[in-house]
C-alpha cells in the first residue's frame, strides 16, 4: 500500500494524471494500508479533483472501495456525506451522515452535519429525531435544543418547543453566543405563537 501510495504522489509531480489515478486506486484497495493515510490520500484527491465535475464518478468509485474495505469508519461517511451535500444531493448526504452517527453517537459535529442535512430536505420529523439523542449525548451543546425547537415551531407545535427551550439550564454555559440564540430562538417561537 505504501509502495502505491509513493508511486501515486511520484506520477503525480510528474503531471501523469493517468498513471496517478492508477495508484491512487491500487492504494486505497490495499489491504495494508492505515485507514488514516487512505483518508488524506482521499481528501487530497477530492480536494484536486472536485471542481471538475467529469471527475466525480471515480470519486465516488472511490467511495465506493473505502466503504468495501473500511465500513467501520465514521471519517469516511462523514466525508462522503459532505461530497454529496456540496453537490445538492441532499438525500445521500443525510445517508452518509447518518452511517457517520450510527458508528460515532457521541460526536456532536456528526450530528450536526446530520441535522444540518435533515434541515435542507426539509425533513423536520428527522431532524426532531436525530435531535433528540444529541441532548444526552453532548448536553452542554446548545445547537441540539435550537434546532430542535425550531423545527417545532415549524410544525406550530409550540408548547413542547417553548418547554424545550425553558428546560435547558444556562447557569453554567460558557459560550454566551449560544445562550443568546437560545433565548433569541425562545422569544421568536413565543412571537409566532402569539
Amino acid at each position: 500500500g505504501r509502495v502505491f501510495n509513493q508511486l501515486a504522489e511520484f506520477y503525480r509531480g510528474r503531471g501523469d494524471s493517468a498513471a496517478y489515478r492508477t495508484e491512487v486506486f491500487r492504494s486505497l484497495e490495499s489491504s495494508n494500508l492505515d485507514f488514516e493515510v487512505k483518508d488524506r490520500i482521499m481528501r487530497g484527491y477530492l480536494t484536486e479533483l472536485y471542481a471538475d465535475s467529469t471527475e466525480w464518478p471515480r470519486i465516488e468509485q472511490l467511495f465506493s472501495i473505502l466503504r468495501r474495505m473500511h465500513p467501520d469508519e465514521p471519517d469516511m461517511y462523514t466525508l462522503n456525506g459532505v461530497f454529496e451535500i456540496s453537490r445538492d444531493n441532499v438525500n445521500a448526504a443525510r445517508e452518509q451522515f447518518g452511517y457517520a452517527v450510527a458508528l460515532d453517537p457521541s460526536n456532536s459535529d456528526r450530528r450536526s452535519l446530520l441535522i444540518q442535512a435533515d434541515l435542507e430536505a426539509d425533513s423536520l420529523d428527522a431532524l426532531i429525531n436525530d435531535a433528540r439523542p444529541g441532548l444526552d449525548l453532548n448536553p452542554g451543546q446548545l445547537y441540539f435544543p435550537i434546532m430542535m425547537a425550531s423545527a417545532m415551531a415549524r410544525q406550530r407545535r409550540y408548547e413542547p418547543a417553548i418547554d424545550l427551550l425553558k428546560s435547558v439550564y444556562l447557569g453554567e454555559v460558557e459560550n454566551a453566543v449560544a445562550a443568546s440564540n437560545l433565548v433569541t430562538t425562545l422569544a421568536d417561537i413565543y412571537q409566532q405563537s402569539g
